[in-house]
């Protein structure tokens, strides 16, 4: 399926299916002071969950093509430094050169013919740097690409902000015009519940606001402190790759590599746990809702790693947003569990936090705060060209053994600071807009929760409300008759 991301990962929103269950319940929201109708709502939806998938496939694909560039720079010198190579040696390399492209669309005939030598008996790699260095001229040209579906995302999320807050301040007001001493539960009334957290659905009202403040705070966080300390570290990538020096590249990226590692994220909120995830340590948060927790890399340790491989965890392993104990989704239950409904309290705390979680979300798909993604997205492909120039400028030597060698980790360096291009884009995807696709599926899930638990009470309207003139549903999840 074109813009499946890799894996048997779901499509954000499941492709906009996840999200139709609570767009049905949503139909009565519509108030004549929302900007766009249910319908073109939903088109959104499904618009921005395909732009998403699109940017995962994207910058996976990037991510492969950064390592088959170093797989084939690496597989160059190893054939490189073979004297007199015997055919079974050039069979071997053709086949290294098979599995290092494996999963992409280069095949190694393009620029190697199996069992090929030079005429001194050497095997011959021109092909290997020349398509490596080719690869690296996609992915600047392919990093673009992803930055105007980004942005196409940001514009339609602000739209579908304006909605969803348009629908809070409408409920606020009916919660606000009732008579809530006046208004009974009805007897044995319960709702359905779809709100998860760890795969457990949160069936108590009071849990379930809990689980809300402690998603607010959370998301303070990453569009506050996160996304001050994404763009400080975009900041320090263009500044170290634009100080690139062809004749210096290892100072160069170890330069690089101390300024990046010295930006600091402030703290996680909550409560979090500590857990080692192959060569990292990772604190991970709480539950969060819809089954998903928060994972932050501490970058900090690194002992005596080399400043490649430093490189590579900063560019790749920061703040992501994740599943919830992976593996245990087969094991609920495919019935939606039933609860109690919201009583008129817990009601009105959720509003308040609905709207605190759009406001951050606000915070992030802003027009000032998209200017100040874009200049650094156009600062790293501006450093970039310069960078180039400078590699363009080395001196390729007398074409030895060990001028290839020099040459080779020379272009290693390059490669690793220009690859922060690419890490810049996956900063943002995740958690910012990971975490905003989520915040906005949250909101729409709880506004149908507190609609569901309205019409479990014999609802009584105050006079008060007539006295302003203004049109309004004796039931705030029920058009107007």
């Amino acid at each position: 399926m074109p813009g499946r991301p890799p894996g048997n990962a779901p499509l954000p929103f499941a492709a906009g299916r996840t999200m139709r269950k609570f767009i049905v319940a949503l139909e009565s929201y519509q108030d004549p002071h929302i900007a766009i109708s249910l319908e073109e709502e939903v088109l959104l939806i499904d618009e921005n969950a395909r732009d998403e998938a699109q940017i995962q496939t994207d910058l996976a694909d990037v991510n492969r093509g950064l390592d088959t560039a170093d797989a084939l720079e690496d597989l160059a010198v190893v054939a490189g430094n073979i004297q007199d190579a015997s055919v079974q040696e050039t069979q071997l390399i053709d086949t290294c050169a098979q599995m290092a492209t494996a999963g992409t669309d280069i095949q190694p005939e393009e620029f190697m013919q199996p069992a090929e030598r030079a005429e001194d008996g050497t095997v011959a790699t021109e092909g290997f740097r020349e398509t490596a260095k080719g690869i690296i001229e996609t992915i600047l040209k392919y990093v673009a690409k992803i930055w105007e579906s980004f942005i196409g995302w940001l514009k339609r999320t602000f739209t579908l902000i304006g909605n969803s807050r348009a629908r809070l301040e409408s409920l606020r007001k009916y919660l606000e015009s009732l008579e809530k001493a006046k208004s009974p539960l009805k007897e044995g009334a319960t709702v359905s519940v779809f709100d998860e957290a760890g795969y457990q659905p949160v069936k108590d009202g009071q849990a379930y606001v809990q689980l809300n403040r402690d998603w607010s705070r959370t998301m303070e966080w990453v569009f506050g402190d996160y996304a001050r300390y994404a763009l400080t570290m975009g900041g320090k990538a263009v500044k170290g790759i634009e100080a690139f020096d062809a004749t210096h590249a290892e100072e160069s990226a170890s330069k690089l590599r101390y300024d990046l590692a010295s930006v600091k994220l402030a703290s996680m909120p909550g409560p979090r746990r500590a857990k080692r995830v192959g060569n990292l340590d990772v604190e991970i948060s709480d539950d969060l809702p819809h089954n998903k927790v928060l994972m932050v890399s501490d970058l900090q340790h690194d002992g005596d790693a080399t400043t490649l491989s430093v490189l590579e965890k900063l560019r790749t392993h920061q703040v992501q947003l994740a599943d919830a104990r992976a593996g245990e989704a087969a094991t609920r239950s495919v019935q939606a569990a039933q609860c109690k409904p919201l009583t008129f309290d817990e009601m009105d705390a959720l509003v308040d936090e609905f709207e605190m979680q759009l406001r951050a979300v606000e915070k992030f798909t802003s027009s000032n705060r998209e200017g100040e993604l874009q200049r650094t997205r156009k600062a790293l492909a501006s450093a970039s060209q310069k960078a180039q120039a400078s590699m363009g400028k080395l001196d390729q030597g007398d074409g030895s053994a060990n001028s290839a060698a020099h040459g080779k980790v020379v272009e290693t360096y390059f490669r690793a600071m220009l690859a922060f291009n690419a890490a810049f884009c996956n900063w943002i995807n995740q958690p910012l807009l990971s975490v905003s696709s989520l915040a906005l599926t949250n909101v729409r899930s709880g506004l149908v929760r507190i609609q569901e638990s309205l019409k479990c009470y014999e609802l009584q309207t105050g006079e008060s409300r007539k006295e302003h003139g203004v049109p309004f549903s004796p039931h705030a999840a029920l058009p107007a008759k």
